[in-house]
């Protein structure tokens, strides 16, 4: 591919995803491919009338790491482009090995970047060898789609609750080699990672070792994966619309119910499960351990309290759904907390905010409210609320059951206190001795737990 024809590939791909006004962020390594990318765009830009910036990501990996922030910091100066960076510590102990985590470092910062798209230099060599990296571990259909052109940017929601930018490929099927003469032709600089020649790293050995032999054999082989890659990922996308039409129904946010999920065939239940999982933003697990959710999920009697631990949450049955539950240290019993006399109350040991609304004839007496010693405290067993003058006291247990109150939340609700008995509980109701008579001022009490 000659000079003009990869200015034609990334400004067509540009012209694809992109709009006039839009800022795009190059994710700049300093290597030769980021580079690269970064001079493509700065010439692109006049015409297609995008702000452009460059953000490098500081691993502290390699001794020479600051060097490298310093020379990406000076290129971008030399060429007007405005230029930020984020230095980061990869954690050597996730599990999930040194790559990865950097990757997942890298993505992190990227998500606090204020931009529409993240733009980076991966090319069709990239492609091939993820591909095959995925085809050794076993991948299923949509890690073997490999990497896309333009997809979401694999990180949690930015703190402020803006929308995360998009991940950009303008290089996905351009070869390396392309790129190089481009590279040289144009007389660039760059760095070179001394970690690239570390063949203990998989991709440097596949890199190394076997795709130049490959390539003696099969000298098509990036394009023909590059084919393969996109073909899966359209198989993908037809399986994600094939769990979306069987899971009809059968999504609420965070749950799946279990009754249409058990109803399907095999495959077909792990489809949607695989989609819900990813959904939800969860890693996806291995074809053993997926197989082992279904199993405990679908043949799990009524009752069963199934909770299956996964990517740092836990699965949990609880009336016929699946529910996805972010554990959290549970509080001490003998929880007591006066309270401060404000509206909204942030609670942090249970992890949410105690909403007293103003109301008139419903909920809790404000005269009681005002009157009374008040407190929250947690279930500690054999607790009672009658909820109405002419009705027996009930159990929490019961009312709990009654209004369907998921148990791993039970622990953890608040419950309203005042001169030491209990006068309401949140999601149940008020106390008879303690609610409002019609005309009178009172309160409405809700509890907005964390999920």
């Amino acid at each position: 591919m000659n000079p003009f024809a990869l200015f034609d590939e990334v400004g067509g791909t540009l012209v694809r995803y992109t709009r006039a006004g839009q800022r795009i962020v190059v994710g700049l390594s300093g290597g030769m491919d980021s580079v690269v990318l970064l001079t493509l765009l700065d010439e692109l830009r006049p015409s297609l009338h995008f702000h452009l910036v460059a953000h490098h990501v500081n691993h502290q990996i390699s001794p020479n790491s600051h060097e490298w922030q310093t020379f990406c910091a000076n290129l971008c100066l030399a060429r007007g482009i405005p230029f930020g960076a984020t230095v980061v510590t990869v954690p050597r102990d996730s599990g999930k090995g040194l790559e990865a985590a950097a990757r997942a470092a890298r993505h992190v910062a990227f998500a606090k970047v204020d931009c529409d798209f993240i733009a980076l230099a991966h090319h069709q060599d990239d492609q091939a060898e993820t591909l095959l990296l995925r085809l050794l571990r076993g991948a299923g259909v949509k890690g073997l789609g490999a990497m896309a052109e333009e997809g979401p940017l694999q990180a949690n929601q930015s703190g402020d609750g803006a929308p995360l930018p998009r991940l950009l490929r303008p290089l996905l099927h351009v070869p390396r080699s392309s790129l190089l003469l481009y590279a040289q032709a144009r007389r660039l600089m760059w760095i070179d990672d001394e970690s690239n020649k570390d063949e203990s790293y998989a991709r440097n050995y596949l890199r190394a070792e076997v795709l130049p032999r490959v390539a003696a054999r099969f000298p098509a082989y990036r394009s023909a994966l590059d084919r393969a890659a996109s073909q899966f990922a359209h198989s993908a996308q037809l399986l994600d619309a094939l769990a979306a039409v069987d899971a009809a129904g059968a999504f609420a946010e965070d749950r799946l119910a279990v009754a249409p999920l058990a109803a399907l065939e095999p495959a077909r239940a792990a489809n949607v499960l695989r989609y819900w999982l990813a959904q939800n933003r969860l890693k996806m697990p291995d074809a053993d351990h997926l197989n082992e959710i279904l199993r405990q999920v679908t043949d799990a009697g009524a009752g069963a309290g199934v909770c299956i631990g996964h990517d740092g949450i836990q699965l949990r049955r609880f009336r016929g759904w699946l529910h996805i539950v972010h554990p959290r240290v549970a509080p001490t019993r003998d929880l007591h907390l006066p309270w401060p006399g404000r509206m909204h109350w942030n609670i942090a040991e249970l992890g949410g905010v105690l909403v007293f609304s103003e109301a008139v004839g419903v909920g809790l007496a404000r005269s009681q409210l005002q009157a009374g010693r008040v407190a929250v405290r947690l279930r500690s067993g054999g607790e009672q609320l009658r909820l109405a003058a002419n009705r027996p006291e009930q159990t929490l247990k019961n009312l709990f059951q009654a209004a369907r109150i998921p148990p791993w939340e039970r622990d953890c609700l608040p419950l309203l206190f005042i001169d030491e008995r209990l006068a309401s509980v949140p999601g149940i109701g008020v106390d008879a001795l303690f609610q409002a008579e019609p005309g009178m001022p009172s309160v409405l009490v809700n509890w907005m737990g964390k999920p």
